[in-house]
């Protein structure tokens, strides 16, 4: 398992292939691409934020990213492709994410995590739950 920091166009691709395979959605135009890589590629320390890329065997297996806050890291888009689910993928990114952060000089993380999903993975990692999240939804009758 290795994980690498998104600062480059080879690896906004691969966080942008995992990412698209697992959220679904359309990839970038080639603008929003070079975009994309302009924003990976500045320094750590200039940036609001950045992203990981974890590799099985050398193959895109998941991504996450964070969003820094004075010392808060917000995580953010974390997700592992099917086929390398149950491998340490998922942890992996997000132990790299926090590495990177607390270098940075962030000292708390925060995250949404699914229940059934991520939370378990975060609580074995250290995480501690402070509340949950209801997601509500309107559903209007035809008029």
């Amino acid at each position: 398992m290795r994980c690498a920091l998104v600062d480059s166009e080879q690896t906004v691709r691969d966080a942008i292939a995992i990412a698209t395979r697992v959220w679904g959605g359309t990839p970038p135009t080639d603008e929003q691409l070079r975009e994309q890589v302009r924003e990976a590629t500045k320094p750590l320390d200039q940036s609001a934020g950045f992203q990981v890329v974890a590799y099985v065997d050398g193959v895109p297996a998941a991504t996450g990213g964070v969003t820094r806050a004075g010392e808060v890291a917000r995580l953010w888009g974390a997700c592992t492709v099917p086929e390398f689910r149950r491998r340490g993928a998922y942890r992996a990114a997000t132990a790299a994410r926090m590495t990177s952060a607390a270098d940075l000089g962030c000292t708390l993380a925060l995250v949404n995590a699914l229940v059934d999903t991520s939370a378990p993975i975060l609580a074995r990692l250290g995480f501690t739950s402070y509340g949950s999240k209801r997601t509500y939804r309107l559903v209007l009758e035809d008029r």
